[in-house]
């Protein structure tokens, strides 16, 4: 089956924010969005060496394509703010591992 431009829900020159793009999955993920023409593509990152490796090989695409990486918390408002600035669609892959959460309150008495 051969995709069309019209087959997407949005334009290819729309902004797409890819949480966890650094991993397995949002690695081909980011990479099928730009075999399909998507050429504004933002990759939400946690700060570190992977992320640092994934800017590195992704900071100029052949084509042209702007691929921007912003590099943030997943649990800070202000950076999700950020992250989500005039994005189309959001592709959330990101994964928590139980390291850092918000702390469970138990508001609810049975």
């Amino acid at each position: 089956m051969t995709l069309e431009q019209n087959d997407f829900i949005i334009g290819q020159d729309e902004l797409i924010l890819v949480t966890g793009a650094t991993g397995f999955i949002g690695r081909q993920v980011v990479r099928r969005l730009l075999d399909r023409g998507f050429n504004r593509i933002r990759c939400f990152a946690r700060p570190s060496a992977k992320a640092a490796e994934f800017v590195a090989s992704h900071r100029q695409t052949p084509d042209g394509s702007r691929l921007e990486v912003f590099q943030g918390n997943l649990l800070s408002a202000d950076d999700c703010r950020g992250a989500t600035k005039d994005a189309a669609v959001i592709i959330h892959l990101a994964a928590g591992r139980g390291e850092k959460s918000f702390p469970m309150r138990s508001s609810i008495r049975l």
